[in-house]
């Protein structure tokens, strides 16, 4: 890996022609240039408080070799890195078994010579195999899973940070949605406890347009909770839907995916909430791949799915809801607060900054831009007690691998 590799890949990702959706993150690169070749050189346009944040953050900013991207146009079916492991086999949709890269650059590492990530989609299975010692580490996603895991022994089982948000997006751009008072009727509709109770078994919390893990920037939950829109108000929302011009309610679409545990619970619970209002949500499930296309190509009235950790607080927000970005999956375009995300983007004074995340959370919840019914954690890992060394981190990433080793003595 050289300077020319990483100037080739942000070169890639701001060319429009790649369609990368970081390409709205790293619109402030105003140049990026190799001065030798291992140093690399990269100006700004403006302020950027987090910039290196989102070069840390593989999913912003992976490098790949320029030499191999050129040759095969793309790398979606080539595994060309620097990491601590290689991949020595792949069955699609069953396993993957990775080798210990001798060559890596981390001299010591990796400890382990390999391992083999084997599919497993049940979630009672993955459970099971952890229990009999088939299983080293596995990750579960359903909080009643979660709870019977933590009741097995010699296993410990680790919470990530509260980074994963349940998003209710609505499109801004199309009926009903474009109508800022329909939007407001079905927030004050809603009953986020009730929920995140349901759903989660209580664990959840309450969330804005950033999630409870972004400490210096988030609201306690006594704020968010009086935040506009955020309490269930059935007169409110037919007060809402009679000035809208509805006052019989509406009906619109919510398109979702069977690919989580939480999603469809949590579309019946809004649709069972919101009917009560007169508000009538068909709710529409699909495969996730075919999900996440039309979700990305905004070609939708609501939708329901769950965000993960980010590198930083604003890209909770700017690539999906910011006018200008090219990335953006809610058709939102409101001048006030696209300001105040680029204040949030580019203010360097912490104080100022945490002031603008506090301003943009409440105009953000007055304008319904997208509803937020809970925060939770991303996934639950259940470890083995003999698996030494190994951390889960915020973002769901395993590279603490390279540092794991087996003690079973």
């Amino acid at each position: 890996m050289t300077a020319d590799d990483v100037v080739f890949s942000f070169q890639r990702i701001l060319d429009p022609k790649t369609g990368s959706p970081s390409s709205a993150t790293f619109e402030l690169i105003k140049s990026v240039e190799a001065t030798d070749k291992y140093t690399v050189k990269i100006i700004l346009k403006k302020t950027m408080p987090a910039f290196l944040n989102y070069c840390a953050f593989v999913r912003n900013s992976a490098i790949v070799p320029k030499e191999e991207v050129l040759k095969r146009g793309t790398l979606q079916k080539d595994m060309i890195g620097t990491g601590p492991f290689k991949l020595k086999e792949y069955k699609h949709g069953v396993s993957a078994t990775f080798v210990r890269n001798e060559n890596y650059w981390e001299a010591g590492l990796p400890y382990l010579d390999g391992f083999d990530f084997v599919v497993i989609k049940d979630e009672a299975s993955r459970l099971a195999g952890i229990r009999k010692g088939v299983l080293d580490i596995g990750w579960l996603k359903g909080v009643d899973m979660a709870d019977m895991a933590a009741k097995t022994p010699g296993t410990r089982l680790i919470e990530s940070a509260a980074a994963r948000q349940g998003r209710f997006w609505l499109n801004n751009k199309t009926f009903p949605f474009n109508n800022l008072k329909l939007r407001q009727a079905v927030a004050a509709s809603l009953d986020f406890q009730a929920i995140i109770d349901k759903v989660l078994l209580g664990h959840g919390s309450f969330t804005t347009l950033i999630p409870p893990s972004e400490g210096d920037f988030i609201l306690s939950q006594d704020e968010i909770k009086k935040l506009p829109f955020y309490r269930q108000d059935y007169p409110l929302a037919k007060k809402l839907l009679t000035e809208a011009g509805y006052p019989n309610g509406f009906e619109f679409t919510i398109i979702t995916s069977p690919h989580s545990p939480d999603y469809v619970p949590a579309c019946e619970i809004i649709q069972q909430q919101l009917a009560k209002a007169g508000i009538k949500a068909k709710i529409q499930q699909m495969e996730w791949g075919a999900f996440q296309k039309i979700r990305r190509n905004v070609d939708f009235q609501a939708n329901f799915f769950a965000g993960s950790w980010r590198a930083d607080a604003t890209d909770y927000f700017y690539t999906y809801m910011h006018g200008d970005s090219p990335a953006n999956e809610t058709g939102a375009n409101d001048p006030e607060i696209n300001k105040l995300m680029d204040l949030c983007l580019t203010t360097v004074d912490q104080d100022k900054r945490k002031d603008y995340f506090k301003q943009l959370q409440y105009k953000f919840a007055e304008k319904v831009i997208g509803i937020f019914p809970y925060a939770m954690p991303s996934r639950f890992e259940i470890v083995a007690d003999y698996v030494k060394g190994y951390f889960f981190m915020p973002n769901d990433g395993r590279a603490y691998l390279r540092q794991t080793w087996i003690d079973k003595k």
